[in-house]
C-alpha cells in the first residue's frame, strides 16, 4: 500500500461523512424554507380573512348608524307632533 494509498484510504470516510453532513443540512434547510413558505401564505390567508371580517363589521356599524338616526329622526317627529298637539289644546 503506497502512501497516496493510505492518504485516499483516511480521507475517504471523511469525504463521506462530510458529504453525508452537507446533503443532511441542505435537506433540512429545505424543509426549513418550505415551513417557512407554508407559514407565510397561512398569515397571510389569516390576515386577509380578518381584513375581510373588519370590513364586513364596519358595514354593520354603518347600517345601525343609519338605522338609528332614522330612529331618532321618527322619534323628532313624533315629539313635533305631540308638541303641536299640546300648544293646539292650549
Amino acid at each position: 500500500m503506497t502512501n497516496n494509498d493510505r492518504c485516499t484510504a483516511t480521507i475517504q470516510p471523511f469525504c463521506r461523512i462530510f458529504l453525508t453532513l452537507i446533503l443532511t443540512l441542505m435537506g433540512l434547510l429545505i424543509i426549513i424554507v418550505g415551513w417557512c413558505v407554508a407559514a407565510t401564505r397561512s398569515a397571510q390567508a389569516q390576515c386577509q380573512e380578518a381584513v375581510q371580517q373588519q370590513q364586513v363589521f364596519e358595514a354593520q356599524q354603518d347600517e345601525a348608524g343609519i338605522r338609528i338616526q332614522q330612529s331618532l329622526d321618527h322619534i323628532t317627529e313624533e315629539l313635533k307632533y305631540q308638541r303641536a298637539l299640546l300648544e293646539a289644546r292650549d
